[in-house]
């Protein structure tokens, strides 16, 4: 008797490349262009600093999860990688000015670039990451 392997198929979606595009973004993003203010005259930081640095850490957390998910062909396993990423954007949506706060005044970069960009982004990955969801529960099993 002949015993057969079912060979999984590597599976990418249109889903799969837009959270890591979106992931790739944030990251490079919030390293570049949108992030806090600097540093105070007497050398100390705001506190928006480390709302900043929360941020890139979900921002890492995010890509890292969205290369992972890319990885795995299994419709099951994606599904359960996108419950972690929907944790992380989460946490990427609240962190700037509801969980670490920023400075007072709205002219500041903090307010005026760093927290409109991770709501932008995150609530746009949040989305796509539900639909890629969908997809995956449609796809069945390891099918």
């Amino acid at each position: 008797m002949k015993t057969e392997k079912r060979q999984k198929k590597w599976y990418c979606g249109v889903t799969d490349v837009a959270l890591l595009a979106i992931a790739l973004f944030m990251v490079i993003g919030l390293f570049t262009r949108f992030h806090a203010c600097g540093v105070k005259e007497d050398g100390t930081w705001m506190s928006c600093h480390w709302a900043e640095q929360t941020l890139k850490c979900a921002a890492w957390m995010f890509f890292a999860l969205t290369v992972i998910h890319l990885l795995f062909p299994q419709a099951q396993r994606k599904q359960g990688i996108d419950f972690g990423i929907l944790t992380t954007l989460c946490l990427t949506v609240i962190i700037p000015g509801r969980l670490i706060s920023l400075c007072m005044m709205p002219d500041m970069a903090c307010r005026r670039l760093m927290q409109p960009f991770a709501l932008v982004c995150g609530v746009l990955a949040l989305a796509l990451s539900l639909l890629d969801m969908f997809v995956q529960w449609k796809r069945g099993g390891d099918r």
